[in-house]
């Protein structure tokens, strides 16, 4: 009984067949996904770098900004992100002063913090909360969820006083 050649090398193709239909799903799975997330980190760039020129320009105070794009311009911009489809990028930071003052979103910088505002010079400083005041403010949060119903995403401090500069009388 001596085997076919012939017919076993069709054998291996069919099998080879097989296993290719069966591989091909998850190689196309794994090359769509990469692409997506290649694309997906592009638009993050691409927005995280748009935001941080745009409150570069913001902060400089109309230098080099020209006399076509004025800083109101660019705060006029940055109130249209904040009311149009990408909210999410910009917070709007309360100030003492207008104009408002935007920062990158907490989801997008990936830095958790608060302010401190000058009452006198408008100056805005983040302040790192230490893990105490995170937990307390946890519980807070979870204590107002419970009496009131609603569904706590979330939390911002704004304190405002008198910055080093600022808070000796003779300093104005």
């Amino acid at each position: 009984m001596s085997k076919n050649p012939k017919r076993s090398r069709e054998g291996e193709r069919g099998q080879a067949l097989v296993e290719f239909a069966l591989i091909l799903p998850v190689i196309l799975l794994v090359m769509v996904g990469m692409l997506e997330f290649a694309r997906a980190w592009n638009l993050h760039q691409v927005m995280t770098d748009a935001a941080r020129e745009g409150a570069r320009r913001a902060a400089i105070q109309d230098v080099g900004l020209g006399h076509e794009q004025t800083q109101d311009s660019v705060y006029a911009a940055a109130d249209e992100v904040l009311a149009g489809q990408r909210v999410g990028e910009l917070d709007a930071l309360a100030t003492v002063r207008a104009p408002s003052r935007f920062e990158l979103s907490e989801s997008l910088s990936g830095h958790h913090h608060h302010h401190l505002t000058c009452t006198v010079c408008g100056k805005v400083d983040d302040i790192t909360p230490t893990a105490t005041f995170e937990q307390a403010m946890a519980a807070e949060s979870a204590a107002v969820a419970a009496r009131s119903g609603a569904v706590i995403t979330g939390h911002s401090v704004d304190l405002y006083g008198r910055c080093p500069d600022c808070a000796t009388p003779a300093s104005h």
